[in-house]
C-alpha cells in the first residue's frame, strides 16, 4: 500500500496542476468558503445548532461518529505519513500539516452529510448531499493540499465506517446506567491507549469529554429540544459563544503539551455535551425532562 501511494504522487501532483489551471479569485474564494466545511471551527458551530435546537438524539450520534472518523483519519494518516503536496507549480492556498494520506475533509464529509441525510429521510436531499460532498473533497485538491488518491482514501473509509455506524454501533442500545457510564469512559481511554500521539488526543480527549457530558445529561437534565423560535435563536446566542470562549481560551490557558491538549478538548466536549445545557436550563431556555 505505501508503495502504491508513493507511486501514485507524481500523477497525483499533475492532476492538482490541472485542476489549478482553471484558478480564478472567484473559485479561490468559493473553495476556501467550500473547505470550511470540513474545519473544526465548523463542526463547533453545527454541533450546538443540532444539539439544541434539532434533535439532540442525531447530534449525540454525529459525536460520536466524527470523533471515530477523526481518530481513524489521524491514525491513518501517521501510519502512512505521506508528505502533503510539494511541487513548485502546485500553488498551496491554505496550511495544512499533517500528512497527507487520507483526506480527513472527504472522510469527515461524507460521513457528516450522509448520516444527517440518513436521518432526515428526504430523499431529494441527496441532490444537495452528493455535490455537497464532492465539492468539499475537490476543494482540497484545488487548494493544493490533497492529491486525488488522498481523496479517494479518505470518500471509502468514510463509507466504511458509515456502514459499521448503520448496521452496528446505531443499533446497541442500553438503559442500564453502570453499563453506559463505563463505555463512556473506557472507550475514550482504550483508544487514548492505543494511539496518543499529539493528534490523537485531540479526538479521544473530546470524546471522553461529550461521552460523560451525555452521561450527565441524561442523569440529570434531559431536555427538549423543542421551543419557539426565538427561543431556539437565544439557546444558539448563548451556546456558541461560549463553545468558542472555551476552545480559544484554554488554547492560550494551556500549555501545547499533550496531558494539557487532551485535557483542553475533554473540557471542550463537557462545556458542549452538558455545562451549555445545564446554564440554558438556569435561564430557562430548555426544559428538564421527567
Amino acid at each position: 500500500m505505501m508503495d502504491l501511494l508513493n507511486e501514485l504522487v507524481k500523477p497525483g501532483t499533475e492532476f492538482i496542476i490541472f485542476i489549478q489551471s482553471f484558478r480564478t479569485s472567484s473559485l479561490d474564494f468559493f473553495f476556501r468558503y467550500i473547505t470550511f466545511l470540513g474545519d473544526e471551527e465548523f463542526y463547533l458551530l453545527l454541533f450546538p445548532v443540532i444539539y439544541l435546537t434539532v434533535n439532540k438524539y442525531w447530534s449525540r450520534g454525529l459525536a460520536y461518529l466524527l470523533l471515530f472518523s477523526t481518530y481513524i483519519s489521524l491514525y491513518v494518516k501517521d501510519f502512512f505519513s505521506i508528505p502533503r503536496p510539494f511541487d513548485l507549480q502546485i500553488e498551496m492556498l491554505t496550511t495544512e500539516t499533517s500528512p497527507s494520506f487520507p483526506s480527513s475533509h472527504a472522510q469527515n464529509g461524507l460521513v457528516l452529510w450522509s448520516y444527517l441525510g440518513i436521518r432526515m429521510r428526504r430523499w431529494y436531499l441527496w441532490f444537495l448531499i452528493l455535490p455537497l460532498i464532492i465539492l468539499i473533497s475537490l476543494s482540497r485538491i484545488y487548494l493544493g493540499v490533497h492529491f486525488p488518491q488522498d481523496i479517494l482514501g479518505g470518500l471509502v473509509i468514510g463509507i466504511i465506517l458509515l456502514t459499521i455506524w448503520e448496521e452496528l454501533v446505531s443499533k446497541l442500545r442500553s438503559n442500564n446506567t453502570l453499563i453506559r457510564l463505563a463505555l463512556a469512559l473506557f472507550i475514550p481511554l482504550i483508544l487514548l491507549f492505543l494511539y496518543h500521539s499529539e493528534s490523537g488526543v485531540v479526538s479521544t480527549g473530546a470524546l471522553l469529554g461529550v461521552s460523560i457530558g451525555f452521561y450527565f445529561e441524561d442523569e440529570t437534565i434531559s431536555f427538549s429540544t423543542k421551543g419557539s423560535i426565538k427561543q431556539k435563536v437565544l439557546r444558539l446566542l448563548i451556546a456558541i459563544p461560549l463553545i468558542f470562549i472555551t476552545w480559544i481560551g484554554l488554547k492560550y490557558a494551556f500549555p501545547s503539551t499533550i496531558i494539557f491538549i487532551f485535557i483542553r478538548y475533554f473540557l471542550i466536549g463537557f462545556t458542549m455535551a452538558y455545562l451549555t445545557p445545564l446554564i440554558l436550563l438556569k435561564v430557562s431556555l430548555v426544559e428538564k425532562g421527567s
